[in-house]
C-alpha cells in the first residue's frame, strides 16, 4: 500500500482509475447526500477546475465526516449544519463564502482562509496556525459566533471583524494585524485579548456579562 503523503493525496486525482471508482459523479448529477463520509484529500481546484469544477455548494442541508485536507479551491455553504469536516492544509479560494450556518467539531489547522463569512457559528471548532489573507479587508466575519475555538499561532491581517463573539476560545500567540474590528465581544476580556490586535483599527471591543 502507497504511503499516503500529500504528493500522492493529490497525485491520485489525475487517475482515470481512481476517479472512476470514486463513490460519487463528478458532472451534474452528484448526489450531494452522498458526500458524507467521503476523502476528499488531496483535492485540487474544488469549484475552480478539473476534476471537480462542478463541485455542489452544501446548502440547507446536514453534512458531516467530509475530509478536504491538502486540497484547495472554492467552498460554498449555506443554510446547513455541518460536522467533523476536516480543512488541515487547505487553501480557500477568495470565492469561498458561508453563510448562516452552524459547523461544529471541524478543524482549521493550518489552513489559508480568504472567503467570507456571515451569522454563522462555530463550536469546537479548531483555527491553530491557520493564515487569513484577505486582501485590502475585502474577506471577513460578519456576525459570527465562536463557541470553545482554538485560535492558537493563528495570524490573521487583511480582513474585517463585525459584530461577532468569542466565548471560551483559546487565543494563545493569535495575532490580527491591519484589520477593521467592529464588534468583537468576549466572555473574558483583559490583556492577553487586547494584545491579539496589531496596526487594527478596533471598535466595540467588549465583554459580554450575559451569554
Amino acid at each position: 500500500m502507497k504511503k499516503e503523503t500529500k504528493k500522492y493525496l493529490r497525485e491520485r486525482w489525475k487517475s482515470e482509475e481512481f476517479l472512476s471508482a470514486f463513490p460519487i459523479s463528478i458532472d451534474y448529477k452528484m448526489n450531494v447526500e452522498l458526500l458524507n463520509g467521503l476523502d476528499f484529500r488531496g483535492i485540487t481546484k474544488i469549484r475552480c477546475g478539473e476534476p471537480f469544477w462542478k463541485f455542489p455548494s452544501l446548502y440547507s442541508s446536514e453534512f458531516k465526516n467530509i475530509n478536504f485536507s491538502f486540497g484547495n479551491g472554492s467552498i460554498l455553504i449555506s443554510h446547513s449544519q455541518v460536522e467533523n469536516l476536516s480543512f488541515i492544509d487547505f487553501k480557500f479560494d477568495r470565492s469561498s463564502d458561508i453563510r448562516k450556518s452552524i459547523i461544529k467539531n471541524s478543524t482549521f489547522l493550518n489552513a489559508k482562509l480568504i472567503l467570507d463569512v456571515t451569522d454563522t457559528t462555530f463550536e469546537n471548532c479548531d483555527f491553530t496556525n491557520s493564515k487569513f489573507s484577505g486582501g485590502f479587508r475585502a474577506y471577513g466575519f460578519k456576525r459570527c459566533k465562536f463557541i470553545n475555538c482554538n485560535f492558537s499561532y493563528a495570524f490573521w491581517k487583511n480582513t474585517y471583524i463585525l459584530a461577532s463573539w468569542f466565548i471560551d476560545c483559546n487565543f494563545k500567540e493569535f495575532k490580527i494585524s491591519n484589520s477593521s474590528i467592529g464588534g468583537f465581544k468576549v466572555n473574558i476580556l483583559n490583556e492577553d485579548v487586547k494584545a491579539i490586535f496589531e496596526d487594527c483599527k478596533v471598535e466595540g471591543m467588549k465583554e459580554i456579562t450575559k451569554i
